[in-house]
């Protein structure tokens, strides 16, 4: 959450602004996951009333970034514990799009990180047999309807279309 203060605003800057912190890739991740504490409490408030939240980057992806840019698995698994688990997790894998890369963006430029960074994802979801695979090489609407059916599927085992 880049917006998340105060270290939403240094995420952004260490992504996009060539890290004027000279932050080093564990303190980064660290960063990150301290963004994560600092949020998980609006998101158990709005849980509390009722409501669904679907969160992008939560503590799998912490991991995930933290080993593919050289931080100690055992370190990142460390930095990521403690988080809300997940009720539905969805791995959304393909090559990247080119058009999609954010010019500017440290992570996103480089290709050799994006490999690895995908090689991690792949090597996690063998290790969580829970998580849903979503091809996203294919078309917007195909990709839609993919996810619309893992959630829809959960939603109502859980009650929630009663």
């Amino acid at each position: 959450n880049y917006t998340l203060l105060p270290t939403g605003p240094r995420i952004d800057a260490y992504l996009r602004k060539e890290n004027p912190e000279k932050l080093t890739t564990e303190q980064f991740a660290e960063l990150c996951s301290q963004n994560r504490r600092d949020a998980e409490p609006r998101i158990k408030e709005i849980l509390s009333n009722g409501n669904i939240v679907i969160a992008e980057d939560w503590t799998e992806t912490g991991i995930v970034w933290a080993i593919a840019t050289g931080v100690p698995e055992n370190r990142a698994r460390g930095m990521n514990k403690g988080f809300l688990a997940e009720d539905i997790a969805i791995l959304i894998d393909g090559k990247p799009f080119a058009e999609g890369k954010e010019v500017g963006h440290t992570h996103e430029e480089n290709s050799r990180l994006l490999l690895n960074v995908r090689n991690q994802y792949l090597r996690m979801a063998e290790e969580h047999k829970e998580w849903n695979l979503v091809t996203a090489n294919q078309p917007v609407e195909t990709v839609q309807r993919d996810i619309w059916n893992i959630v829809s599927t959960e939603l109502k085992e859980i009650g929630f279309f009663d």
